[in-house]
């Protein structure tokens, strides 16, 4: 079950990412937080352990990637309570946080090849949307419209 929901948004945030602006768009950004904030929390309730990996003879490289990303996380969150204004600063740093948290959170959820054939399957579907959306701009609102 929780397969499915990482799964089902995974496909949402795919297909929604190129509307709104991008993200760009406040209630875009926001839809793209709540779905990425929601797919970490599903990843992390499955409970599934992170993928064995061999011991480096100096270390695990890995470990220190991340202790490091997390120390700059943590400074770039810190420097927002110093900032001339702090929301924006937090905004900033929150645009940060989200998608680095997306992506320890995919490191840590070991996946197959189903999950790639969906995903290449919703990238189509999500780039088609998007070409369409754009050709049926430009043809209401000429070229400038296109683009948005």
């Amino acid at each position: 079950m929780r397969h499915r929901a990482v799964a089902a948004l995974t496909s949402a945030i795919v297909l929604f990412a190129p509307f709104h602006e991008g993200g760009r768009d406040p209630i875009g950004l926001l839809v793209l937080h709540t779905l990425a904030i929601l797919w970490v929390l599903c990843v992390c309730a499955t409970g599934a352990p992170p993928p064995p990996r061999q011991r480096a003879p100096g270390g695990d490289p890995v470990r220190r990637f991340v202790l490091l990303c997390g120390a700059a996380l943590l400074a770039v969150c810190a420097s927002c309570l110093r900032a001339a204004y702090p929301l924006a600063a937090g905004l900033g740093a929150w645009d940060i946080v989200v998608p680095c948290a997306l992506f320890v959170a995919a490191v840590r959820r070991p996946g197959n090849d189903d999950d790639l054939i969906r995903l290449r399957l919703v990238v189509v579907a999500s780039t088609s949307a998007q070409a369409v959306l754009a050709l049926y701009r430009y043809a209401v609102g000429g070229a400038a419209a296109a683009g948005f």
